[in-house]
């Protein structure tokens, strides 16, 4: 649910402003409205996924062992990787129209990078720290530990990789403001 919620909240985005040029065009908004209002809408539909997620859970384990804390900070740095990267694309397909062809391929390939369907204790224990250096790799290998008692990502990479979500977060906004004035002419 949580990999699904992340990929569907890029491939949305990806499209949104594209998909208002014709309203862009006539009337004067700010397109990163589109781009948000495409994420609270998969964001919104990703919650009640990971809510009926949440109600397998209960029954099948004991929820006690859990670390709810790290789970809602590892979710809300997986949301903030989602918008980041959501933001570059919109910024990018109005440009570039293939960016959002190549996303869902580009987006099949991180699922099999990173520890979504399978667990973190698959990756050999002298290549995790490169591994986990994968921002993605790291919040789901967090996930995992949070939920499951997976064995956690090294220290090391969960700092690159919160560095690396906050930069990303910092560059696709700066992309957005830069490319923002010639989307109309791009058109």
């Amino acid at each position: 649910m949580h990999y699904t919620m992340f990929s569907q909240a890029i491939t949305g985005g990806a499209g949104a402003i594209l998909a208002q040029e014709r309203l862009l065009l006539q009337v004067r908004i700010e397109p990163i409205i589109f781009v948000g209002a495409s994420y609270r809408e998969t964001m919104t539909n990703g919650l009640l996924g990971v809510g009926a997620f949440f109600v397998f859970y209960l029954l099948s384990g004991d929820p006690s062992e859990a670390d709810w804390g790290l789970y809602v900070i590892a979710l809300l740095a997986l949301a903030t990787l989602a918008w980041a990267c959501a933001l570059a694309a919109a910024s990018l397909t109005v440009f570039l129209r293939d960016v959002r062809l190549a996303l869902p391929i580009g987006l099949r390939l991180l699922l099999y990078a990173c520890p979504v369907i399978y667990p973190t204790d698959f990756v050999p224990e002298k290549l995790q720290t490169v591994y986990f250096l994968n921002p993605v790799a790291s919040v789901f290998g967090i996930l995992q530990h949070a939920l499951f008692g997976t064995p956690a990502p090294p220290r090391l990479s969960l700092i690159v990789s919160a560095g690396a979500i906050a930069v990303a977060l910092v560059a696709a906004h700066l992309l957005y403001g830069r490319s923002e004035p010639k989307f109309t002419k791009a058109f």
